[in-house]
Formats: structure tokens, sequence, C-alpha cells
């Protein structure tokens, strides 16, 4: 069984996981929206949206290897 104080904790845990995921969210929408132009020339050019999505998601990967890699650097 969990004591109070471990119940709290967990309880506190998961707003902070909450908040951390609400924060990448509002930041990835606000890159999005200041990108619609971006995107929108690029349709125009003749790329397809398969391209563009492609595009977005290797930059967020590439973005998210970087954060894993610094991350687990600083651990050590």
């Amino acid at each position: 069984m969990m004591s109070v104080a471990e119940q709290a904790l967990m309880a506190v845990s998961g707003f902070v996981v909450i908040a951390g995921l609400l924060g990448m969210l509002s930041s990835l929408l606000t890159s999005l929206q200041e990108r619609r132009r971006e995107m929108a020339i690029l349709r125009a050019m003749g790329a397809r949206p398969r391209h563009v999505f492609s595009l977005l998601i290797s930059e967020a990967s590439l973005l998210t290897a970087a954060g894993i890699i610094t991350g687990v650097t600083g651990l050590y």
C-alpha cells in the first residue's frame, strides 16, 4: 500500500507531466501556425501534401533525437 505522501507525490507528478504535455502541444501548434505560409509556398511550387508532411515529421524527429541525446548525456 502507498502512503498518503506517496499518493500526493504521484498526483503532483501527474500534474507536472500534463503541464509539460500541454506546453509542448502549445509550442507545436504555434510553430505550425507560423509556418503556414511556408507550407503554402511549398504546395504552390508543386510539393505534394505527403512531402510537406514528411518534411515536418523529419524535422520533429531530428529535434526529438537531439533532445534525447542531450538529456541522456546531461544525466551522466
